[in-house]
């Protein structure tokens, strides 16, 4: 089920069947793990999953999350203002694969006059499983808890939201803003705002199987 809001603003809980950051760059992976589906990196922590932009527009890379992560420390010491810088662009998505082994990242804060902002700014052909991501994202267009926009063939299964998105402009969706792909047991629970295109699960979809 995919809900479509034509109204400014509705709070709302959706269910289908079937995270400026400061990038830590003194290594690309400072965990543990090489990347490879038999040994994904590792993360345990804010600064972990933060070097996962160290590896976008990749499609050979894994990631396991291990525990649960509050980003709200590390958000009020790197990013007060703006918050969370979103991992990758509209340009160069994440492509690769992230397992949340049911884990939540939670604390997750955007505030930017921005588009493309959620957790991700875009993913493509990737594959993120059993994750819930809680937080507040405003932004100007495509925003989504998860990704601002999810484009060709990525699947989703058993991934979780929960909080407020505010688009300025068009295009927002509890999970992300525009999505084509595959969902399967995925679900929204809070509130979404906008102007067009806006709705509970993803605001946008074209090609999706929900």
């Amino acid at each position: 089920m995919l809900e479509s809001l034509t109204r400014r603003f509705a709070p709302l809980v959706v269910a289908v069947a079937g995270l400026c950051g400061v990038p830590e760059m003194s290594a690309q992976f400072s965990g543990a793990g090489s990347g490879t589906q038999n040994d994904p990196y590792l993360i345990f922590n804010p600064i972990h999953l933060n070097q996962v932009r160290n590896y976008v527009d990749r499609t050979d890379v894994w990631f396991s999350l291990q525990s649960d992560i509050d980003l709200g420390s590390w958000i009020a010491t790197n990013a007060p203002g703006e918050g969370w810088s979103p991992i990758g662009t509209s340009e160069k998505p994440f492509k690769g694969h992230f397992i949340g082994n049911k884990h939540t990242v939670k604390g997750l804060h955007i505030n930017r006059a921005s588009s493309y902002q959620g957790l991700f700014a875009s993913i493509s052909n990737g594959d993120i499983k059993e994750l819930t991501i809680e937080g507040d994202v405003t932004a100007n267009g495509y925003v989504g808890l998860l990704a601002g926009a999810i484009d060709t063939s990525t699947r989703l299964s058993d991934c979780h939201a929960k909080g407020s998105l505010t688009a300025h402009s068009e295009v927002a969706g509890g999970l992300a803003g525009y999505f084509y792909g595959t969902a399967n047991n995925c679900r929204f629970e809070g509130s979404v705002s906008g102007t067009t295109k806006v709705g509970g699960l993803f605001g946008s979809v074209s090609n999706a199987d929900i």
